[in-house]
């Protein structure tokens, strides 16, 4: 549900004195010029899609809202935040039409680039409703380049292109531009470093971490990147050993079977543990008891490597 949040945006907007001097009316002529310039192409200047599947409706050319807005972007983005509200607060999100939703999310954050509430409903009820980035990702990019000192836009931006487009470069771009951010949530490290590994391997996101485990002065922060990388250092031991085993006729996890062909088991792992065996008969760690990959939702089919 669309929060009904009043930007701080609206301070900005002159005392009431102007509504005396008979501002009010030439207001209202500014709103339905601009109404009029997002959703008609210009013959003069091409317009830049923001979203391509609606490119010639809501883009505002530069040069017509710098003459219409009079300096009112954003006293103007908070009438439009209104309009939001109004048509899709509270409605259930199959009744929600996303396209609409899309444009006027983008004419908020062209009259006001630093509407954060606006680009937070594209990386909320826009992304989610959809379960696709097509409409939300353009937003969080602007989001991204106006606001860099904020891990939340790359964040969702990385999150969102493995969880509903399964592509593991953008993915793994986006969200080590999270993790690189000062004070950020030890959980993002983690998802960052298992994306970095899964993408480009192991070695990759080791050397991720050591350069992250520079940069960082939070303890806590400092704590779990040296556990990540004790970790990754674990999973290789155990996928060396993985590539023996698989050597193994009918290996059904019997350690005579590794005996009779001399194999030895390193005494302890890297996180100081000894290996266990699974079920499956796979290698574990008897620290962490589970292997260092990235969770991949039911049904989820990998798309761009």
């Amino acid at each position: 549900m669309v929060m009904a949040t009043i930007p701080s945006h609206f301070r900005t907007i002159p005392s009431a004195t102007w509504w005396q001097r008979g501002a009010l009316p030439l207001l209202i002529a500014v709103m339905l010029a601009i109404t009029i310039a997002i959703n008609h192409h210009t013959h003069n200047e091409k317009l830049t899609p923001i979203i391509h599947a609606t490119q010639q409706r809501y883009s505002i050319p530069a040069k017509v809202r710098q003459h219409l807005t009079l300096g009112y972007n954003n006293a103007l983005a908070v009438l439009y935040w209104f309009g939001v509200i109004n048509d899709f607060g509270g409605k259930h999100t199959g009744k929600i039409n996303y396209t609409t939703m899309a444009e006027d999310l983008n004419t908020i954050t062209i009259l006001d680039p630093y509407a954060e509430h606006a680009y937070y409903t594209a990386a909320t009820v826009l992304t989610w409703g959809m379960h696709s980035t097509k409409f939300g990702a353009p937003l969080l990019d602007r989001a991204i380049k106006m606001m860099p000192e904020k891990w939340q836009w790359p964040y969702y931006r990385g999150f969102y292109s493995y969880l509903f487009d399964h592509h593991m470069r953008d993915a793994d771009r986006f969200l080590a531009m999270a993790a690189k951010h000062p004070n950020v949530p030890p959980i993002l490290i983690k998802l960052a470093a298992k994306m970095r590994a899964e993408h480009s391997g192991l070695d990759t996101a080791l050397l991720f971490l050591q350069q992250l485990l520079k940069q960082k002065q939070s303890p806590i922060l400092i704590k779990q990147i040296a556990r990540q990388i004790v970790q990754i250092r674990t999973e290789k031991v155990l996928r060396a050993l993985d590539k023996v085993l698989a050597t193994i006729p009918h290996w059904h996890g019997d350690i005579r079977q590794l005996q009779q062909r001399h194999i030895q088991l390193p005494a302890r792992l890297p996180d100081g543990g000894q290996i266990i065996f699974n079920p499956q008969h796979q290698p574990l760690s008897s620290v962490e008891k589970r292997r260092y990959r990235l969770f991949q939702p039911p049904h989820y089919h990998r798309g761009t490597p």
